[in-house]
C-alpha cells in the first residue's frame, strides 16, 4: 500500500507517507467495526456497519449477505465510503480516525483469495462454521466476502500529526 499526501490542514509537522501508512494500519488493527455508505441508482445513500479487515495491499475486506442492499449498490455503482474512528478517552481530544473512499473489486481469483486470507486472519472466529473453506471452493453460501480497494482518505491522527491536522491522501 502506498500513500501520497495531497494536503494537510496545518503545514507543520510535515506528514511522512510511511508514518501515515503505519497510522492507517494501526487504526484498522485497533478498530474492527466501521460504517460504510453506498448509494442506489438514484444517488440515495444507504449506510451499513461491517467488520473490516485491511490487507497489506490496501484492500478493505468484509463479509455480508449477498442479497443485502449495500451489496446490490456496490455491484452497480462500484464505490463506497467508509468511516472508522477510535473512541477518544476524553470528548474532543486525541481524535484518531478517518473517512476512506474505495472501489469495489470482484471476480478476480487472486483478490478473492487475498481477501479470504486477510479477513479470516483478522477474525478467525468468523470461520467457526467453515465459511472460509466454503468460499475457497466457491460453494453456495448466503454470505459473501467482499473487497474494496482503497483509493483516497481524509485522516486525523492528533497524537501523531497534531490537533485538528486533517490529512488528505491518495492510496494505491
Amino acid at each position: 500500500m502506498l500513500v501520497q499526501v495531497t494536503s494537510t490542514t496545518n503545514p507543520e509537522p510535515i506528514v511522512s507517507p510511511a508514518l501515515l501508512i503505519d497510522q492507517i494500519k494501526l487504526l484498522f488493527k485497533r478498530v474492527s467495526l466501521g460504517s460504510m455508505s453506498t448509494t442506489d441508482d438514484e444517488g440515495s445513500p444507504h449506510i451499513n456497519t461491517a467488520y473490516l479487515a485491511l490487507s497489506p495491499r490496501g484492500y478493505l475486506c468484509f463479509i455480508s449477505e449477498k442479497r443485502a442492499a449495500h451489496i446490490r449498490f456496490l455491484e452497480t455503482r462500484r464505490q463506497a465510503a467508509i468511516a472508522i474512528w477510535e473512541a477518544p478517552s476524553q470528548y474532543g481530544t486525541g481524535l484518531r480516525g478517518g473517512q476512506f473512499w474505495a472501489n469495489y473489486v470482484d471476480g478476480q481469483r487472486e483478490v478473492d483469495e487475498h481477501a479470504i486470507e486477510t479477513y479470516f486472519s483478522r477474525f478467525p472466529e468468523a470461520d467457526a462454521t467453515g465459511l472460509a473453506t466454503a468460499m475457497r471452493r466457491r460453494d453456495s453460501v448466503p454470505s459473501g466476502l467482499y473487497a474494496l480497494k482503497l483509493r483516497r482518505a481524509r485522516c486525523l491522527f492528533e497524537d501523531t500529526f497534531g490537533r485538528r491536522n486533517y490529512i488528505d491522501c491518495t492510496i494505491s
